[in-house]
């Protein structure tokens, strides 16, 4: 989401929002315009595809990298995390990954078959389902050791409030 990076901007930090789809640039840098706590918050966001942050950006350039909903998209989780690795800085630079594991996802439904028709479509969705459960071991090979790592388990009751219903209408359209 466009607008997970705002708190960090608000604790003074220089902000580069990177997406591969140009409509979530544009919905971001719109996000910001109508903030109402804009002012003095260096944000700036990039149209760019994760497999050129290298290309984009010197090695160790940030002190931290934050993703979330990233690794469940690219073909390479693996690869990616190295990327990531190689942008922040030794030693004190921090990388933090946000990303689903749609094999815990729940829908608190009535029509128990349609929630799992809709749990299933999600997971047939994007390349790697299963990512959050993951996580640790990628981490660990890609040489990161000190982990922190917290489950978060995700319960849809109300599809409007959730996004849900936008999504499933997404993916229909």
């Amino acid at each position: 989401h466009p607008w997970s990076w705002h708190p960090f901007a608000g604790r003074g930090a220089k902000v580069i929002g990177i997406d591969a789809s140009a409509h979530v640039i544009e919905r971001a840098w719109q996000q910001l315009a109508t903030s109402h706590n804009q002012q003095n918050l260096s944000i700036t966001y990039r149209h760019g595809r994760e497999e050129d942050l290298l290309a984009m950006f010197d090695e160790a350039s940030f002190d931290g990298v934050y993703t979330q909903r990233l690794l469940e998209h690219v073909d390479s989780p693996r690869d990616t995390i190295s990327r990531l690795a190689h942008l922040v800085k030794v030693e004190q630079g921090k990388i933090v990954i946000a990303e689903p594991d749609w094999g815990t996802y729940i829908i608190d439904h009535p029509n128990r078959v349609l929630a799992q028709k809709v749990e299933r479509l999600f997971r047939e969705q994007v390349a790697n389902p299963f990512i959050g459960r993951k996580l640790r071991r990628l981490l660990r090979e890609a040489g990161l050791t000190r982990l922190a790592l917290r489950a978060v388990p995700v319960v849809f009751v109300d599809p409007d409030a959730s996004g849900l219903a936008i999504a499933i209408r997404d993916f229909v359209d």
